[in-house]
Order: C-alpha cells, then sequence, then structure tokens
C-alpha cells in the first residue's frame, strides 16, 4: 500500500482565496515533494470558520485587549526549530466597521511553550488541515463538495445536439 503524509507548513487567506505550502512524504518510495496550492475561487465557508477558531488563540497569545471578534486570521504557517515547532499566526484587525485596523502577527512554540489551552490549539489545526485537504484531495470549494467531470465523449453529445 502506498501511503502518503501530509504536513502543512502554511495555509493562507488573503482577500478570500485560498492558499496552501505542504509536504507530501510517500513512505513506499521514501520520497518528499513541497507543494503550493493556490485557488483562486472564494474560499469556503467551513475553512474560513475553521481558520477563525484561531482568533480565540491569537488573542491570548498577544494578549490584546481585543475580542476574538475583532480579529479576521488571514493565515498562520508552521516551521520546525529544534525539538519544538515554531507556529505564526497573521490576522487583521477591524473595527466595528469592519475597518482595517492594523495587521496582527503572534508566535508560539508548540512543544516548548506552556499554554493551557494546548489541546485545544492542536484540535483547531487540525480543522484547518482537514478543510484545507478537502480542498486540494477532494476538490471542494463554495457550497459544493463535489463537481461533475466530462470527458471527450460527454462533450461530443453537447456538439451533436447543439
Amino acid at each position: 500500500m502506498n501511503k502518503n503524509l501530509t504536513t502543512f507548513s502554511l495555509i493562507s487567506l488573503k482577500d478570500g482565496k485560498f492558499k496552501a505550502r505542504y509536504e507530501v512524504f510517500t513512505e513506499s518510495t521514501g520520497d518528499n515533494r513541497v507543494i503550493t496550492y493556490e485557488n483562486t475561487d472564494p474560499a469556503h465557508n467551513d475553512l474560513v470558520e475553521a481558520m477563525q477558531r484561531l482568533a480565540y488563540h491569537m488573542v491570548n497569545f498577544v494578549e490584546v485587549a481585543a475580542n476574538s471578534d475583532s480579529l479576521l486570521i488571514t493565515g498562520f504557517q508552521r516551521q520546525n526549530c529544534g525539538n519544538a515547532q515554531l507556529l505564526t499566526i497573521y490576522a487583521r484587525m477591524e473595527n466595528h466597521l469592519h475597518e482595517l485596523c492594523g495587521n496582527i502577527v503572534s508566535r508560539f512554540y508548540i512543544g516548548r511553550d506552556e499554554y493551557p489551552s494546548i489541546d485545544l490549539l492542536l484540535e483547531d489545526l487540525s480543522a484547518c488541515e482537514r478543510e484545507a485537504l478537502a480542498y486540494i484531495e477532494t476538490g471542494k470549494r463554495l457550497d459544493h463538495d463535489a463537481f461533475i467531470r466530462l470527458d471527450e465523449n460527454d462533450l461530443s453529445l453537447f456538439n451533436s445536439a447543439a
């Protein structure tokens, strides 16, 4: 069985567009590939909501006097650093009129820094990665879970009907 292990290093939602950088390790061959995936379609609400769950953690990390509703999470990045992993979360801070007030970046070392909600953080990161995989592996977009694929024979039916 050809088993692949996928590890995300970046998930981004800039201007409503989804981008990811991830590494795929194929166990049977020992091969590693780094892949950058970009989608120009608007992001599905499930992905936006999964990313937005990170706002709770960002408020705790930077100890900002804002509530998590005023933060719009735009992405996160993971980097291995010795025996820990550096997690960087990016957000836009907006006022009650949804006007940009500024950008915020928080950094946290998973495996080194103390954090009482670490289990929730790992669960929330996993939810983001599951949604990202739904885009990459199954073609999830907007409110659709699957797309219709047409081959040459199907297209010939359309041509003969015209």
